[in-house]
């Protein structure tokens, strides 16, 4: 066979792949990859569907591993880079992302969206200054661009007479962006007003900006109450229980959960600065990889799809995290994953991982539902948008808790956001002791340390006692809220 009529067949194969893909066969797409890359393991379009069908499973590291390997041998994909880079992100790879994206930013020195992803980076490790230079760069190369101001008020305060404030109420007010882009600048512009103490600007814009973000996706917490009530039918006390697994964990995992807007990044920056205590960040493998990997392997949904699993695949599952955490932050004895949703898989958590230890950050319904709805969620959840919808997820959430609190005996600790606030060095010590760890100093030394989670808005903000009374002085505008809360009996 000529070296033309190898190609045509790769070629060929691909196509066929493409299609089976597209069909919703990317078991048999896979299998047609692997064909092609056995033949020629530098093919890149390949290696690009492999990424592509990793990232469908839920396979974060391997998706990223194969995209990584075809960008190396076509590199001038910018998008491709931007890809890697947002993926390197979520597996908590910071040093990779901000690689990827300075290989782009060497191609293209002012691509916007390089710009600002690598001041983003700066941001997630505390680099604020040069955050802001990337940041007003990305803005400058391409003032469209949403996700440049949300991370620029992030990094800064905004004063004023600045520009970009300028900017930011213009665009709101053309409606020149695409919505997506304009619900990012309305909620940068909302932020800056609050952090300027204007208070009925500040109100003014969040009303505007929540609005908008209610124009792009219909939302409902309903979908919520069924999945609690799914998760608490499948995960009863029996199975729950049977704790079968047996733990060869090289380190325990510290799960920190909660509502949004609890404070989990407070604790989070605390207790990484204790010598046997990483922090891989907010790490979506509940949800994504393993939740994932479950639907995979049986072809049902979860959570009901557990129950078909048996127990050597369950503790495949295990060692599956064990590992992805391991090669993202080395030897360590605790590692911390500070995805506050985990508190929904506590069920899954409790089975998958005998030696684990959950901390549950609680703060007092107004606080919370005021920081929860002053920041922006990237995901346009409704209760991060609507006050009654706070109230009715916030319910939910206490009632999942209670029950996972009663079918998982001595797993769940839980930390008051203001008792942190009051005496963090108290509060801190008790976690430890939990964790069964003794305290050590360097948990209070070090505030700058950087909050790597997607908590940006946090990066400047030390814990202090001023964090605690803060909804006060919006009192009167969260009358909603704490009717709402009343309304569930939260308060």
């Amino acid at each position: 066979m000529t070296d033309d009529e190898a190609k045509d067949e790769l070629d060929e194969k691909l196509k066929q792949a493409g299609k089976l893909l597209s069909g919703g066969k990317p078991g048999e797409a896979e299998v047609l990859c692997i064909e092609i890359l056995n033949k020629d393991a530098h093919h890149a379009p390949a290696l690009m569907m492999r990424s592509q069908i990793a990232f469908g499973y839920g396979k974060l590291d391997l998706a990223a591993e194969f995209l990584r390997r075809s960008m190396m041998v076509n590199p001038d994909q910018p998008g491709g880079w931007l890809t890697l880079a947002q993926a390197y992100r979520d597996l908590a790879r910071h040093d990779d992302a901000e690689d990827a994206l300075r290989k782009l930013l060497e191609q293209e020195p002012e691509n916007a969206q390089a710009l600002i992803q690598t001041g983003i980076e700066q941001i997630l490790i505390g680099h604020l200054d040069e955050a802001e230079n990337l940041l007003r760069r990305g803005i400058d190369a391409d003032p469209h661009q949403g996700l440049g101001y949300i991370s620029l008020v992030a990094a800064v305060a905004l004063g004023p007479g600045d520009k970009v404030m300028t900017r930011m109420q213009k665009l709101v007010e053309a409606g020149e962006v695409t919505l997506d882009d304009r619900v990012l600048i309305a909620q940068a512009l909302a932020s800056a007003l609050c952090e300027q103490g204007k208070t009925e600007e500040f109100w003014q814009a969040l009303i505007h900006a929540n609005g908008l973000q209610l124009g792009l996706r219909d939302m409902s917490i309903k979908s919520y109450e069924t999945l609690f009530d799914r998760m608490k039918k499948t995960f009863d006390a029996e199975f729950v229980q049977q704790r079968a697994l047996i733990s060869r964990a090289p380190f325990v995992p510290v799960f920190i959960v909660g509502l949004p807007g609890a404070g989990t990044p407070y604790l989070e920056n605390l207790l990484a600065g204790h010598s046997q205590i990483t922090s891989a960040g907010a790490l979506p493998f509940i949800r994504n990889r393993i939740a994932g990997g479950i639907q995979a392997v049986t072809a049902d949904i979860y959570p009901e799809a557990i129950r078909k699993l048996n127990l050597e695949a369950l503790t495949d599952l295990s060692a599956d995290y064990y590992r992805s955490l391991l090669s993202r932050v080395g030897q360590s004895a605790y590692v911390l994953d500070v995805n506050a949703s985990n508190f929904q898989a506590l069920g899954l958590i409790y089975k998958l991982f005998p030696n684990a230890r959950v901390l549950n950050v609680t703060r007092e319904p107004m606080a919370n539902g005021f920081e929860c709805l002053k920041s922006y969620d990237p995901g346009n959840e409704i209760f991060t948008i609507d006050m009654e919808a706070f109230a009715g997820y916030a319910r939910l959430y206490n009632d999942l808790m209670s029950y996972w609190r009663t079918v998982t005996p001595n797993f769940i600790f839980n930390v008051s956001f203001e008792a942190l606030a009051e005496d963090p060095a108290k509060q801190i010590k008790r976690v430890l002791k939990f964790l069964g760890l003794k305290y050590e100093k360097a948990c209070l030394e070090d505030h700058g340390r950087p909050i790597r989670t997607t908590s940006l808005m946090q990066a400047r903000q030390p814990l202090s006692v001023n964090l605690i009374d803060a909804w006060k002085r919006h009192e009167k505008n969260l009358a909603p809220l704490k009717k709402a809360l009343k309304a569930e009996g939260l308060i």
